[in-house]
């Protein structure tokens, strides 16, 4: 049973000489006037003290707005080498922020201002990419705080895991090259003068000489679709012609596009090459077309190239010491 007690008439007593008029709640979010009508009580199971008044709308409708809150979050949250992630952030109310940062080693993010907090209502956020050439996976943490002129909240911290780029992708166990493997970056390819991001420049048409007993794993990070001279497309697809020597006779050559070095495991993926005589095309997507080899913005892949064919890759086609293949970006 709830019981009443005589507060409001203590509240309308001089104090030190002034008397009390309103209650007021949390730095004046509710005021409530105190007049005789006014009565409290309380609830002697919860403790909870309730304040009832003739006032029609004492707190203005609605209810006490929520104090200060800090979310700060990283997406993905595990990335390839020099594989792109985003540090996402909303603060509130941003108008009476002050904000700092910390951590985020290799990026820009402690040069940030506390006024990049303020804008846009305080929602925003940065991308990065970081490489890492160690043996093992690197943790990086971002860190916010923040204080409000309404009060404080805890530092909010959020971690990207960047594989190392010497570390073999999940599903790659088991996954041996054929022969020797050489491992080469997309740019190794195109040197200087020539796009050195994947997919290349469109018409592309670059000779390299493979040795008869190796597999070449050329290595990239897929890219979101993009504009430019250094365009991602939505959808493309690159050939690779194989030859003896330059204008002589065929020889025989697998290609793939997968996430393992050495990978030439046809999984029914669109990434193995489609042979049409001493060419092999491999159709890709940055958008997951169906029927095109589907390629993730931010992870690691490898265009493997060998002179053999299955069942036995490591049989050489090539019957002199070294053979050619060509790189052609078609569309």
């Amino acid at each position: 049973m709830k019981r009443y007690i005589a507060i409001v008439p203590l509240l309308l007593a001089l104090i030190g000489g002034a008397s009390a008029q309103n209650l007021i709640v949390n730095n004046g979010q509710c005021v409530i006037p105190l007049r005789l009508s006014t009565t409290a009580t309380i609830d002697p199971s919860t403790g909870d003290v309730r304040i009832s008044t003739d006032d029609a709308n004492p707190c203005g409708g609605g209810t006490i707005p929520p104090g200060p809150s800090v979310s700060l979050v990283v997406n993905p949250t595990v990335v390839a080498s020099s594989g792109q992630f985003t540090v996402s952030w909303n603060v509130a109310p941003a108008a009476t922020s002050t904000c700092t940062t910390s951590g985020g080693a290799g990026t820009t993010w402690t040069q940030l201002s506390s006024g990049t907090f303020q804008q846009n209502q305080g929602v925003g956020s940065q991308t990065y990419a970081l490489a890492n050439t160690g043996s093992s996976a690197v943790a990086v943490s971002f860190t916010l705080s923040c204080t409000f002129t309404e009060g404080t909240v805890p530092p909010r911290t959020a971690t990207v895991t960047v594989n190392s780029q010497n570390q073999p992708p999940v599903g790659c166990d088991g996954v041996t090259p054929p022969n020797e493997n050489i491992e080469i970056p997309f740019a190794g390819i195109f040197g200087t003068t020539n796009n050195p991001l994947f997919p290349g420049q469109n018409g592309t048409f670059l000779f390299r000489e493979i040795s008869r007993n190796t597999n070449i794993s050329v290595r990239f990070v897929a890219r979101a679709p993009s504009s430019g001279a250094n365009a991602m497309p939505t959808t493309g697809a690159f050939d690779i012609l194989s030859q003896k020597g330059a204008g002589i006779s065929i020889a025989p050559t697998s290609v793939s596009l997968k996430s393992c070095k050495g990978d030439y495991r046809n999984l029914g993926d669109g990434c193995n090459g489609v042979v049409n005589g001493n060419t092999n095309t491999v159709p890709f997507t940055a958008i997951g077309t169906p029927g095109f080899c589907s390629l993730v913005a931010g992870q690691t892949y490898y265009i493997n190239i060998i002179h053999g064919t299955p069942p036995n890759l490591s049989v050489p086609t090539c019957a002199d010491p070294s053979c050619l293949v060509a790189y052609i970006r078609r569309k």
